[in-house]
């Protein structure tokens, strides 16, 4: 288990690429030996899922007794009826792997996606960034928003802290009393595969009920996250460069419209079954 306690000042690992060729050299080998990759459009977002990032900003020197857990998404529900919905076509489809699909279409979950294709982390970093850049380009801080970053995670190192177990696990392996209940993140191999998974190498973190980023445990830090960051004045460049290696918006979501519609209302509904955490009740 994570000793749940940061400083954020320390040990994270930082590195500033400024072209493709730069990035293939950085993550080659990462990717030989397994690590995931995860794109942000801002270097100054961090590692949290959608269900915990309304408007919380968490003290990065709080203690585990001194956190305040202000409030959860009551996602059960939602993620139910969405099992409903995908037994239509798929009867055989449990409640674990519809967790699954729902993250990948847009719902939100305690799940964050991260993808084994160092080139898919490095397009949902370039491909939209967030905000203008300007030209101050000569402070590489953490969350410098001029950057661009692809998060790089060994998943391995981390179920080592925070389940006391070298492997990665599957939400077959978990009851659902420890999907809500886990404290700290960890590492999810899907047990199966749809098309937009299959795309993206699709991999993920289950957040349990402590809602602070992944990188902001001081453990985490130090031994399984690296940090590129790339100016958003190259993005446009890493882009192009990726579409011609075959790295675009129709291959990355080769079902880009599929159930818009239906995601966006059980994303509203979320919006309004907001429970205190420590009154929830898991069966």
């Amino acid at each position: 288990m994570i000793d749940i306690q940061s400083n954020e000042q320390t040990d994270l690992k930082i590195i500033v690429v400024s072209s493709l060729k730069e990035y293939i050299e950085k993550t080659e080998n990462l990717e030989k030996q397994g690590w995931w990759f995860r794109g942000q459009p801002c270097a100054s977002f961090r590692l949290l899922p959608g269900i915990y990032r309304n408007g919380i900003h968490a003290d990065p020197n709080a203690q585990k007794d001194d956190v305040t857990f202000p409030f959860i998404n009551n996602d059960r529900e939602i993620i139910e009826k969405y099992l409903i919905h995908l037994k239509d076509k798929n009867p055989g489809i449990t409640f674990l792997q519809a967790m699954y699909q729902a993250q990948h279409y847009g719902v939100q979950t305690r799940l964050l996606d991260f993808s084994a294709d160092k080139y898919v982390g490095l397009f949902f970093a370039v491909f939209n960034p967030e905000k203008e850049c300007n030209d101050v380009l000569d402070n590489y801080y953490e969350f410098n928003d001029n950057y661009v970053a692809v998060f790089c995670l060994n998943p391995l190192m981390c179920n080592h802290f925070s389940y006391g177990k070298d492997v990665i696990l599957n939400l077959s392996e978990l009851s659902r009393q420890k999907i809500y209940k886990n404290d700290t993140p960890i590492a999810l191999e899907p047990d199966f595969d749809n098309v937009r998974i299959k795309a993206q190498s699709g991999k993920f973190i289950l957040f349990g009920q402590f809602w602070q980023p992944l990188d902001w445990f001081n453990i985490i830090r130090k031994t399984s996250l690296i940090k590129i960051i790339i100016p958003k004045t190259c993005c446009q460049d890493f882009a192009r460069k990726l579409q011609i290696i075959g790295y675009s918006y129709d291959t990355v979501y080769p079902d880009s419209n599929c159930e818009k519609d239906f995601i966006e209302n059980l994303n509203d509904e979320l919006k309004h079954s907001l429970v205190c955490i420590k009154d929830l009740e898991v069966p």
